[in-house]
């Protein structure tokens, strides 16, 4: 299961859930060994990436808020406030890495000023644990 690679002598595997693989091995002579290897599955946050600051100045560079990472099965809910509580911002279900989902600093068409906004993350792994994430984003013109 989630074998991604089979060049012997080495096997490539990419597991969603804990599991345990027992490797098995027989020399010429016909002597034979196995030995069990276990993978644990973190989805800790260690594997999540959320910019604080990005500018949307067109100039190609960290010009949307996108949330990125590795191992994320999806970013079940994203939702940003300005600073009096106003929600300016909500996608839901959307893949990580994810640019074309990304909020690009407006409102309903408009520019948004410059300014420091809330965001409320909530991230589910690939083996279905669930990250909550608060934090701000400066918003830079």
């Amino acid at each position: 299961l989630y074998i991604v690679n089979t060049n012997l002598p080495s096997i490539t595997v990419k597991p969603n859930l804990d599991i345990n693989y027992t490797v098995r091995g027989t020399n010429v002579a016909g002597c034979a060994t196995s030995s069990t290897v276990s993978i644990f599955v973190l989805c800790n946050g260690a594997n999540v990436f959320i910019p604080n600051t990005f500018s949307p100045n067109g100039d190609g560079a960290n010009d949307v808020f996108y949330v990125r990472g590795t191992g994320l099965f999806t970013i079940k809910q994203i939702r940003i406030f300005n600073r009096w509580g106003e929600e300016i911002y909500e996608k839901n279900n959307i893949n990580a890495n994810d640019v074309t989902a990304a909020w690009d600093g407006t409102l309903k068409g408009q520019k948004l000023p410059g300014d420091v906004y809330v965001y409320m993350i909530e991230v589910q792994c690939d083996n279905n644990a669930t990250l909550l994430y608060k934090g701000n984003i400066a918003l830079v013109r």
